[in-house]
């Protein structure tokens, strides 16, 4: 009987035994199976991070080409501006020397003409 008691007491033992390394190897496998999960989220969430910074990146550079554009245009606007300002005032000071010489012209021509009736009388 007490071999029979031994022999019962074994098996339990192997039985218990046997299911802790069960009970412990799905602990693990639980375990690797998180981190796994976890590897694979911390890896899509740098490839998100990367794309995002890519799309940033060129955002940025296409802004920076808009704003090179429009000071470009902007300087050239400025520049055609002061042409004609320019070109206007030069038209201007042209018009009042030819005024000038004509009113000088007007007054040497009545100057000739009240000589000549002077000369006349």
């Amino acid at each position: 009987r007490e071999a029979e008691e031994a022999e019962q007491q074994a098996k339990l033992r192997l039985e218990a035994e046997k299911s802790e390394r069960l009970a412990k190897a799905e602990r693990e496998a639980v375990e690797a199976e998180q981190q796994s999960k976890a590897q694979r989220e911390a890896e899509e969430a740098e490839r998100v991070a990367k794309e995002r910074l890519v799309r940033t990146q060129r955002e940025a550079e296409e802004a920076e080409r808009e704003t090179k554009q429009r000071l470009a245009r902007a300087q050239r606007d400025a520049e055609e501006a002061e042409r004609k300002a320019r070109a206007e005032r030069e038209a201007e000071e042209a018009e009042r020397q030819a005024k000038l010489r004509r009113e000088a012209e007007a007054e040497r021509l009545a100057r000739a003409q009240r000589e000549a009736e002077e000369a006349e009388r």
